[in-house]
């Protein structure tokens, strides 16, 4: 068959703006999807259940003795709010109305954490471990968020709540930890949403009406036409359809991304690759692609991932790999998508492990105002869905971990970016600060799992001292003060009145990772010395400058006695 002879029509479709909150008119009673068998609801808080009927319908909702009723709205949407529940369950939710019954069942109450960030976040648990440490004990449930960007916020989240003792392939093992380490402090069940997405930028995570009140982060309409020259690039040009009509065949029509892989399939590594009679079969598997993502772009839902499981250079050939649609890159779309439809459901508060994109954009020096406008989203956000006030919500920030040298990243904008990380912390009330980049370290390479058990660990123990008044050290060493001596700095630090230790089991020679400066801007290391809570540093000539845990990952061993690091800093 002439593979260059296949009718294929594409339509250039016109993107419109479709404001509010996109939804699925289904016409049947439907509670969102976050509301499944197998939930874990935030105990002590009040709980908003909301979700999709036929305009004007009545709905009625029962949990845990609790009778509630509604009536949807113009555009079908519903929602009501139980009162604070105490008990661990488990419980039943039934909601009905006139379109219908659904039933949820196995509902526990206890603690609801949201995780969200890039790779790290990401890593699956080892079966064995969960295997190990789940029986006996109160449940751990998660909800894994699909990976899905939307133009405008979108309603849908598609997924269900899983048990970690079910020993699913998926358990987020960062997560998996900090809920084993908090279950066991509160002693009850624990429940987490992760939404992760791989090379992510903080724009992402905004809203549309977030950045464009934050220079830094300016809402770029020009993303728009980014989208709208893609689209035409995959549909075809009109300059390419007109030269093909002119060649005697009117009958043929190219999408530009069957085009190039038509081109692609044609060269000896095209061939060697598409086993012959599969050629036609991915003509139409890129063809529906084509015409199914601008449908769903041009409707404003999410635009499908299957293709990602395509052969690599097939994804190339057709373009999907460079789809600015479904890129991390894209101003409020993970917000938009996968942060939106969990609003608001009812949390303790976020954990947050992202930066690493935005130190490749160089963006180390302003992460700060970065994440405050993330935080302040957030918590805004939630605060205006809630019945119940609690404050500001509860936000646990992962430092940067270290980076590996193939990432084209400085060491000076991961330093700056860890710098405003832990700036963050001081600025903003109910925030807490764990560290990373002594344990994770990006080679390349899969993450050990202990050292994915120690970030949970970390992250587990800000949220119970920061958060739920626990009487533990929670932090590791952190600058405080800094006095002048004969030839030598005095520095203070906080979180350090039982001691600091070199190296995490206290058994290094020496204190590494201090950096003096001279007036020319130049560092070299310093001899320090630990004195309880102070660090004492010589100092043999004109200083300018301290610096604590520089580089992309850094060579530094200043521990609490309780083996927390110390948190990078400058002054």
């Amino acid at each position: 068959m002439d593979i260059m002879k296949i009718k294929i029509l594409i339509p250039i479709l016109v993107l419109f703006s479709l404001p509010g909150l996109l939804r699925a008119d289904s016409g049947e009673l439907k509670p969102a999807d976050i509301f499944s068998d197998g939930m874990v609801i935030q105990k002590d808080y009040d709980l908003p259940i909301w979700g999709e009927d036929q305009p004007g319908k009545k709905i009625k909702v029962s949990i845990a003795g609790q009778e509630l009723s509604a009536t949807a709205d113009k555009d079908g949407r519903w929602r009501v709010t139980a009162t604070a529940i105490s008990d661990a369950g488990p419980f039943q939710m039934d909601i009905q109305s006139e379109s219908g019954k659904v039933s949820i069942k196995d509902i526990v109450c206890g603690e609801v954490w949201l995780f969200a960030g890039e790779s790290a976040i990401d890593a699956n648990l080892d079966k064995d471990i969960a295997k190990s440490s789940s029986s006996g004990k109160p449940s751990i449930r998660y909800f894994r968020a699909p990976k899905q960007l939307t133009r405008v916020p979108y309603a849908h989240l598609p997924g269900k709540w899983e048990k970690c003792e079910d020993l699913a392939n998926d358990i987020p093992a960062v997560a998996y930890h900090f809920a084993d380490e908090l279950r066991n402090k509160t002693s009850g069940p624990v429940g987490i949403i992760l939404c992760a997405v791989p090379n992510s930028l903080s724009q992402s995570w905004c809203s549309r009406d977030c950045l464009r009140g934050v220079k830094i982060l300016a809402y770029r309409d020009d993303y728009q036409e980014i989208i709208q020259n893609y689209e035409v690039k995959i549909s075809g040009t009109y300059k390419g359809l007109q030269e093909i009509n002119n060649s005697g065949d009117g009958n043929i029509r190219y999408a530009g991304a069957v085009r190039r892989f038509q081109m692609w399939a044609g060269t000896p590594e095209g061939r060697k690759a598409v086993k012959a009679g599969e050629v036609e079969q991915w003509q139409e598997k890129i063809q529906e692609w084509v015409e199914n993502s601008m449908q769903r772009e041009s409707k404003g839902t999410p635009i499908a991932e299957e293709e990602k499981s395509w052969p690599q250079m097939i994804q190339i050939a057709s373009g999907v790999v460079a789809d600015p649609r479904t890129s991390g890159v894209r101003p409020a779309g993970i917000f938009n998508g996968m942060i939106s439809p969990l609003v608001p459901y009812a949390i303790k508060g976020f954990v947050f492990w992202q930066g690493e994109s935005d130190a490749s954009w160089k963006r180390g020096d302003i992460y700060n105002q970065i994440l405050t406008t993330v935080i302040r989203n957030w918590r805004d956000t939630w605060q205006k869905g809630q019945a119940q006030k609690k404050g500001d919500l509860p936000f646990v920030i992962m430092q940067l971990q270290g980076v590996g040298e193939n990432k084209g990243i400085s060491a000076d904008e991961c330093s700056l970016l860890r710098l405003s990380q832990a700036s963050v912390q001081e600025k903003l009330n109910n925030t807490a600060l764990a560290v990373s980049y002594d344990i994770i370290h990006d080679s390349g390479e899969a993450v050990p799992q202990d050292s994915l058990k120690e970030a949970g660990r970390r992250l587990s123990l800000a949220a119970l001292g920061r958060f739920y008044n626990q009487k533990i050290t929670w932090s590791g060493p952190l600058f405080e003060a800094v006095s002048v001596g004969e030839n030598s700095l005095k520095l203070k630090f906080k979180f350090a009145d039982k001691g600091m230790i070199a190296g995490k089991e206290g058994s290094d020679d020496k204190v590494k990772g201090f950096e003096i400066g001279d007036p020319n801007g130049d560092f070299k290391p310093a001899e320090a010395v630990i004195e309880k809570n102070y660090i004492v540093l010589k100092i043999p000539g004109v200083t300018t400058a301290v610096r604590y845990g520089w580089g992309l990952n850094p060579d530094a061993n200043l521990y609490s006695s309780e083996g927390l690091p110390a948190v990078t800093f400058t002054v």
